[in-house]
């Protein structure tokens, strides 16, 4: 009976547009391999969809994805290398079909909405389960002198910038579940969501990422700030006491190590603070300096229309052989940037777009700001800076999935507006 249950619901396109898209949540993290499957289903799925009229209202949230995507199919027109140009409009693909799907589908109520989310988080929790035995793993067999869950042994199959920034919007889900859909304070549901902040927060302390590292540390000041003015005193507490006990494990990490170095901050200020970085530098922030003043110069000789979508890699290598930059040169470095990336590829104007494309799925209008899509917009706004996070599949479908997935959802009030949110004035003690 529960079978033909099943059946039945699966023969709506609808309830198969849920199910994958829960699937798609649940991959992101876990396995990046069957992403691409995933979204293909569910455009094929999106030709059975009954599109309601009102979604039409909400065209101009996915503009900035639409347009992101089309100025890379025009830089193809000006590019020599078409193989690589080709190949990049591939991976933006996400940006035209996962708009697209949202635009066509329903809005999910709020226990399917919340459901989504959750996938995702189980599917965090699973990646960094993995990351765990993958470090005992290497450990058992002897590639790890010592039981090490730093850098890439916490994130095997997963760059350690797009490891951390997953679990920073994990942790923003868990906090907007915590300050908006918990009933009462005292729950199982709740001690569970804490526990998973904190130990979300140690996989990102773990994972070594600087630019994680920050970005959580800002999450946690905003939470702090958002707690005090709706008066969560108990939100406020817990989240001090995640800084406390963050701050403190990264000084004893550090403290015995002869240079001092805060969670490798130090690198980063001695190479900012170097009037000229050798050539030949190798440590991460420093080659990151010499990169970007390539990818500055190369928009400087092309400001308008930029070297054109496949060209731009050739381009900045061309010219790491030119400088003699060893490194960027032998790694063959994209700009590790994502603004200046964009812009020297296709131009100013493709570089303004994709500030636009990060913001303008996530309001509905100027008087409701969307928790979730705000701090996505952070979070990923952040994380540009210092990755070219658009210019792989990990960073493009994360994105442009929770982009359209929440602007899809812009017009339900899922208590996930915090501007005109009646919560952040609430007087009662929780």
């Amino acid at each position: 009976m529960e079978y033909q249950t099943l059946y039945l619901k699966l023969k709506s396109a609808e309830y198969r547009h849920f199910i994958l898209t829960i699937i798609l949540a649940f991959l992101i993290p876990v396995h990046q391999n069957l992403l691409g499957i995933t979204i293909v289903l569910l455009a094929v799925n999106s030709a059975f969809l009954k599109t309601e009229k009102k979604q039409n209202t909400l065209r101009y949230l996915f503009a900035g994805m639409f347009l992101y995507f089309g100025y890379h199919i025009a830089g193809t027109l000006w590019s020599e290398n078409q193989s690589f140009a080709w190949f990049d409009v591939q991976i933006k693909l996400s940006f035209l079909l996962l708009p697209f799907i949202f635009m066509r589908s329903k809005s999910f109520c709020e226990e399917d909405f919340n459901k989504v989310l959750s996938s995702y988080i189980i599917g965090c929790s699973i990646a960094m389960v993995i990351g765990v035995l993958n470090a005992f793993y290497e450990y058992q067999i002897g590639s790890s002198t010592y039981l090490d869950f730093y850098a890439q042994k916490i994130s095997p199959s997963l760059h350690i910038g797009y490891f951390s920034m997953y679990m920073n919007f994990a942790i923003i889900i868990l906090i907007y579940k915590l300050y908006f859909t918990s009933k009462e304070l005292f729950s199982v549901i709740n001690i569970i969501r804490i526990s998973l902040i904190l130990l979300f927060s140690v996989a990102i302390f773990f994972s070594t990422s600087r630019n994680g590292f920050l970005v959580l540390f800002f999450i946690f000041i905003l939470a702090i700030v958002y707690s005090i003015v709706s008066k969560r005193k108990w939100m406020f507490g817990t989240l001090l006491v995640l800084i406390s006990w963050i701050a403190l494990s990264s000084f004893l990490k550090d403290y015995k190590n002869s240079t001092s170095d805060f969670h490798g901050f130090k690198q980063v200020v001695v190479a900012v603070e170097k009037k000229e970085v050798r050539k030949t530098e190798w440590e991460s922030s420093a080659v990151r300096i010499l990169v970007w003043k390539t990818a500055v110069e190369i928009i400087q000789e092309h400001p308008i229309l930029g070297t054109g979508t496949g060209d731009i890699k050739d381009e900045l290598v061309k010219l790491y052989k030119e400088k003699e930059y060893k490194y960027a040169y032998e790694r063959k470095y994209n700009a590790h940037n994502q603004y200046l990336q964009t812009a020297a590829a296709l131009g100013i104007p493709a570089g303004l777009i994709l500030v636009i494309m990060i913001i303008s799925p996530l309001f509905y209008n100027w008087k409701r700001w969307h928790f979730l899509g705000f701090f996505l917009a952070i979070i990923v706004g952040i994380a540009c800076l210092t990755e070219s996070v658009l210019e792989v599949q990990a960073g493009v479908v994360f994105y442009a999935f929770f982009a359209s997935l929440f602007a899809q959802n812009m017009q339900n009030d899922y208590r996930t507006n915090f501007i005109d949110n009646p919560l952040l004035y609430r007087k009662n003690k929780i």
